[in-house]
């Protein structure tokens, strides 16, 4: 890919400049690489020091991926399952107040949509403080903690939650929340400038929000133990960079398998009644334009950040600012640019067809299913055996035990099975798919 890097400048210094933050630090990544970054402004003020792809922002939220990772990745393994109640995994979960019903509702797959209905922070004694609080500290205060709307009726933005499942990942796995992450992910994807603590020296320069003048003050640094699971993190655009180049690839991964990285982004929940915001399993969609990213914000004290995913497309954007503001939209505005470089490429010439396998030819044609007058196609494409569901949908058929059975792989006849019947002259007659019977025409 070969985006306009003049313009791709031009947006982020305009961003900056309308927004009147200090600096930020913003990359694109294509082709399972970071292919362009860029500095813009001050990583720190007082020293001049300018930002680039090496720079440690605080990535805050953008920290539950990683903890939902995590999350998901213990299921793989076996040690849970999405749909437990919280309670199964942390007892201490029973003192929540749940005036909607059993406190059994609040469940891991529900922390992770932010759908359990919890509050959204720590209990905090004093109202003047900052709702913060360890993952010993949420433990201990759960018997202050509540279920304020019902459960599912809602999405509600949840930090406690993902504390609590930062918990949870402790118990299962036996060991620390971040020395866990560190060991399961940082290392195995080579997130080495990604830490909770780093070098002080090596951190941008966090500042407040500006108020009646062009004065920066300086943001107040809070330890990452007491938010660690839900926004502790501290990265880079390069270590973000391979973030999300392993999100947008389809790769095995010893980390976490391609089909639970495609679980995890799938939109499940309509988080918004204007349809502009859909909920994955961590991972949220946004309308931009006419275009539908995936991916995480982050913001505290001093930091704001962004990353942002177009799956089909293969591209990502990453935005990370040393202010008070909203990296959405630098995000957003670089993916597009992105997005239009990719789209513009020249399609790579056609591989040679695979031969048609002599099983598959008499399986081809077009089946009705009469009492509906709905049709399906089976067609071989593209080196595999396809079937064309009634609305065109194209899904792939795989091949099974039985030589005339097929399992579906998507659409809406997912993990369903495609079972040819010969009929009483031995030639094709029919296909059943999902239980539906489509007969052969012609």
């Amino acid at each position: 890919m070969h985006p306009d890097r003049t313009l791709l400048q031009a947006i982020t210094a305009r961003f900056l400049e309308d927004n009147r933050l200090p600096g930020a630090a913003v990359g694109i990544v294509a082709d399972g690489a970071l292919t362009w970054s860029y500095g813009h402004g001050f990583a720190d003020r007082a020293s001049g020091r300018r930002p680039d792809e090496q720079t440690l922002y605080r990535i805050a939220s953008i920290t539950k991926t990683f903890t939902a990772t995590a999350i998901m990745a213990l299921r793989d393994a076996g040690r849970l399952r999405l749909d437990d109640p919280l309670v199964a995994h942390l007892p201490e979960a029973n003192a929540i107040t749940n005036p909607f019903g059993p406190v059994s509702d609040v469940t891991i797959r529900r922390l992770l949509t932010h759908t359990s209905g919890l509050q959204g922070d720590h209990p905090m004694a004093d109202p003047r403080a900052e709702p913060l609080g360890s993952i010993a500290d949420v433990i201990r205060d759960l018997g202050r903690v509540a279920v304020v709307i019902a459960p599912d009726t809602q999405t509600k933005y949840c930090n406690i939650g993902f504390q609590i499942l930062g918990a949870v990942i402790e118990r299962l796995s036996g060991e620390p929340y971040a020395a866990h992450v560190e060991r399961t992910l940082l290392r195995p994807l080579g997130l080495s400038r990604t830490a909770f603590e780093p070098p002080a020296a090596e951190r941008a320069t966090g500042y407040q929000a500006r108020h009646h003048s062009d004065d920066l003050p300086l943001a107040s640094v809070q330890p990452s133990a007491l938010f660690e699971a839900d926004g502790g993190l501290w990265s880079s655009v390069s270590d973000l960079a391979r973030w999300v180049a392993f999100w947008l690839s389809d790769a095995p991964s010893a980390v976490l398998q391609a089909e639970t990285r495609s679980e995890m982004l799938r939109p499940w929940i309509v988080g918004k009644a204007d349809w502009t915001e859909m909920q994955g399993l961590c991972w949220y969609w946004q309308r931009h334009g006419e275009e539908r990213y995936v991916g995480h914000a982050g913001g505290w004290h001093g930091f704001v950040s962004r990353i942002a995913l177009a799956p089909a497309d293969g591209v990502g954007a990453i935005a990370l600012v040393n202010g008070v503001g909203d990296a959405t939209p630098l995000a957003f505005d670089l993916l597009d640019v992105a997005v239009a470089g990719v789209r513009s490429r020249p399609l790579p010439e056609s591989a040679p067809p695979e031969p048609l396998p002599a099983a598959y030819g008499e399986l081809l044609g077009a089946y009705c299913w009469r009492e509906l007058a709905e049709r399906v196609r089976i067609e071989w494409r593209d080196r595999a055996l396809v079937l064309f569901e009634p609305d065109e949908t194209q899904v792939n058929l795989e091949p099974t035990a039985d030589p005339l059975g097929f399992s579906v792989r998507g659409g809406s006849w997912a993990g369903d099975v495609a079972r040819f019947v010969r009929g009483d002259d031995g030639q094709i007659a029919l296909v059943n798919v999902g239980g539906y019977p489509f007969t052969r025409e012609g």
